[in-house]
């Protein structure tokens, strides 16, 4: 046979598109894409032994498993750095050191027997795209039971939650918008769920615009989660006056959020984006793309960041109640 098969032919373009999600790092998706590649290669090219193809084939074929081979190790080299990054950038090592119990700390806590008993965590994905419902989920664990692990080795108790004096900056506002960003999610979840998305995917092109406005609103109100990424104001525009009517209804002082609320609102949240991840399992594109980078770096970015603050007044709580313990033993012993 000389002529290519369609499923060569689409293998022979998958080549060509892997090599563009390299180039821009997205290596995880370049190696899913190389590995779809060769599993057509096997199913095809013995349709082309004795013709001039075969050969050429065959060096493409093992052309492709050695990019394979190489975007698997970058993969591994990156996932290494960008863990340890995380590990020293989340929390300082002084922080790691959390108060979890009565003098019960995490490096206690390690010896304790129960790190054993706690469920294997999810490794960490390939596909850059499929990493923020994987920390959405780790950050739902600390919420719920004892608390869950951030990283494999940072431990954050529920407790944090749970701060009666511990109110977090502009709490209202970031409700607000949880509770909005939500609803956008769940209008075009309902409908990808009847399997009724229609053949332009319209619905989530309307969601990336929408998603744009409320990524420009939110930098705006919280400058230290931005990460510097200049965005058309077009986009903006077009949701402007949504994000005025939620600017209206945040009165302040007219009420207080508790944590515990906040803490709620925002596995709600993640609840109703999961199906994006579903979506990007199945393929992936510029749009699901964009969500996914708008999860990752508003909402996740947002969360961790009052985590942090959450788990610096805990600290402080504990480290005052552990002091006046001490203080107590002290004048009792004399």
């Amino acid at each position: 046979m000389d002529i290519a098969t369609p499923e060569m032919k689409t293998a022979m373009m998958m080549m060509k598109e892997s090599l563009k999600e390299e180039q821009k790092d997205n290596l995880g998706t370049a190696a899913n894409m190389l590995q779809e590649v060769i599993n057509i290669f096997e199913d095809n090219m013995h349709l082309y032994k004795g013709s001039e193809k075969y050969e050429v084939f065959q060096i493409s074929y093992s052309f492709n498993q050695k990019r394979l081979t190489s975007l698997k190790n970058k993969i591994q080299e990156k996932k290494k750095e960008e863990s340890k990054k995380g590990e020293e950038s989340l929390i300082s090592k002084e922080q790691i050191l959390l108060y979890t119990g009565e003098g019960l700390y995490e490096k206690d806590f390690q010896d304790s027997g129960l790190e054993e008993n706690s469920p294997k965590l999810e490794p960490k994905p390939f596909d850059s795209m499929l990493r923020p419902f994987w920390m959405m989920r780790r950050i739902c664990e600390t919420m719920d039971k004892e608390g869950g692990y951030i990283t494999e080795n940072l431990f954050i108790p529920k407790y944090i939650w749970f701060q009666k004096k511990t109110l977090i900056p502009e709490i209202e506002k970031k409700v607000e918008y949880c509770e909005s960003i939500q609803k956008e999610f769940k209008k075009v979840g309902i409908i990808y769920r009847k399997n009724c998305l229609s053949k332009e995917r319209t619905e989530i092109q309307n969601l990336v615009e929408i998603l744009h406005g409320y990524r420009q609103s939110i930098y705006n109100d919280f400058p230290s989660i931005n990460d510097d990424t200049k965005k058309p104001e077009s986009t903006w525009n077009k949701i402007s006056k949504g994000i005025e009517l939620i600017a209206h209804k945040i009165t302040k002082g007219a009420f207080v959020t508790s944590t515990r609320e906040y803490a709620k609102c925002l596995k709600d949240l993640f609840v109703e984006t999961y199906f994006i991840e579903e979506l990007c399992k199945e393929e992936t594109d510029q749009d699901l793309a964009c969500i996914c980078h708008f999860l990752n770096n508003v909402v996740v970015a947002l969360a961790l960041s009052d985590i942090k603050f959450l788990t610096k007044e805990y600290l402080k709580v504990m480290k005052k109640e552990s002091l006046l313990k001490s203080m107590m033993k002290v004048k009792g012993a004399m």
